[in-house]
């Protein structure tokens, strides 16, 4: 495997007297795309959780591209190349399509010293370039509450590749709720973001991160039971024992 881009070695979390979270490590490939599953409680979005800075860990460390970022907040490990979507849609409803990946946009850039007009001009540019890279382009105008459900998660996906120049783009859930015909759509969006993005995935539909996933982690009580590409996974008993169970 390519040296990885993100690491975590050893990561722990205890709530009291409740542990989470075991002796979680994985690394994940520049480049790639790389699922993690496990049954509801297996501790996935606690561990998406501590990878992006919203919760430190117990124990263990976590890497990106060789520096520690353990200890890092969550805003800063976005300037350093991460950008997450959330289990739910975090739009802005009653804005535009547009404006909401402007405001994404501007949020990133903060209070860069641009001269007005040149401002003005790149980041119409970058709005644009956001609007065709997530299939939205023919919705700009719309409001983004009026967006299928499938569209809702394109939009923020595309607010995610919004941030400064991400490296890593973690996506928690991305198809939960949706249609067939947005399930496809969106995981062809997804798929397409590699190899020029790294990719973390939690998903429950399994049909899909089988299709998609270059290497899969499996979680179940918070400890790492499995890990490799998706035929070796399809096929390890404990996994189908686990979680995918004996129809998949």
């Amino acid at each position: 495997m390519a040296e990885a881009l993100l690491a975590a070695q050893g990561i722990g979390v205890r709530f009291g007297e409740f542990r989470a979270l075991s002796e979680v490590s994985l690394a994940v490939a520049p480049g790639s795309l790389h699922a993690i599953i496990g049954p509801n409680g297996a501790g996935k979005t606690t561990l998406f959780n501590v990878l992006t800075g919203r919760l430190a860990p117990t124990e263990g460390r976590v890497v990106l591209a060789g520096q520690d970022v353990t200890r890092l907040a969550a805003h800063r490990r976005v300037h350093l190349g991460m950008a997450r979507s959330f289990q739910v849609t975090n739009i802005f409803a009653d804005l535009t399509v547009a404006e909401n990946l402007r405001l994404a946009a501007q949020a990133v850039a903060g209070n860069e010293p641009w001269v007005f007009w040149r401002g003005r001009s790149a980041m119409a540019a970058k709005v644009a370039a956001l609007l065709e890279q997530v299939g939205l382009s023919a919705r700009a105008d719309w409001r983004a509450g009026d967006l299928s459900h499938g569209g809702q998660r394109a939009l923020e996906i595309g607010m995610a590749l919004a941030a400064d120049n991400p490296r890593v783009i973690f996506l928690d859930e991305p198809l939960a709720g949706m249609g067939i015909d947005d399930v496809h759509r969106t995981k062809d969006l997804i798929r397409a973001l590699v190899p020029a993005r790294t990719v973390l995935l939690i998903e429950h539909n399994m049909r899909v991160v089988l299709d998609i996933a270059d290497r899969i982690t499996v979680l179940a009580q918070g400890r790492p039971i499995a890990e490799g590409a998706p035929a070796a996974i399809r096929a390890d008993a404990a996994v189908r024992e686990a979680y995918l169970g004996s129809g998949t």
